[in-house]
């Protein structure tokens, strides 16, 4: 699919491309969580894809979607929920202030 690998390691990696990137981690045993239980299991990095996606998601149920808004933590996040339950956060990092 073209992207990346820019980090590495035994449980974790992020991938990259263009301004989009994925980061994925694989959780070894069973954490009893079940799904939808709204945990992250997936961040995606976003710049211009939310003028994008703002039709799309106008359509989805309200509650279903909540930001973009910045975070204190440095972060500018669009959280979406996906169809299993768990959220899919869109972000970018920002200066904090």
């Amino acid at each position: 699919m073209g992207f990346e690998t820019q980090l590495r390691a035994p449980d974790y990696a992020y991938l990259h491309r263009e301004t989009v990137g994925f980061r994925i981690l694989e959780q070894k045993g069973q954490d009893g969580a079940p799904p939808g239980n709204r945990r992250f299991a997936y961040y995606i990095d976003v710049d211009r894809l939310y003028a994008e996606l703002k039709p799309k998601l106008d359509t989805l149920p309200p509650g279903d979607v909540y930001g973009p808004v910045n975070q204190h933590y440095g972060q500018r996040e669009l959280l979406v929920l996906a169809p299993d339950g768990n959220l899919i956060a869109f972000g970018q990092a920002i200066r904090k202030d």
